[in-house]
């Protein structure tokens, strides 16, 4: 897999990794990219896939900086807040 994205100055937008694979590129990118203070965000698409990727960028580079944030429990202009300890969590990522 090219990593050209990499070199490249501005945003990139990198999709379509497989499962696994997305926590050892993420490693490598954040890596790289630190030595030019540019950082790295990811968007999981649930709270599962997010625990699955910390934990597995854990496993490549627990070194790594994480910073987890919660997904709120409701959809956007929904009318209802989110549960208490949602919220209390959201304020804090956890690492």
């Amino acid at each position: 897999m090219s990593q050209d994205w990499i070199q490249r100055p501005g945003r990139s937008v990198v999709h379509g990794v497989p499962e696994g694979f997305d926590a050892l590129l993420l490693t490598r990118a954040a890596g790289e990219l630190a030595a030019r203070q540019r950082p790295v965000l990811h968007v999981a698409r649930d709270d599962a896939r997010l625990a699955r990727l910390a934990e597995a960028i854990g496993f490549f580079a627990p070194e790594t900086d994480l910073l987890a944030f919660p997904a709120w429990d409701c959809l956007p202009y929904d009318r209802v807040s989110p549960n208490r300890s949602r919220r209390s969590g959201s304020a804090r990522p956890a690492g």
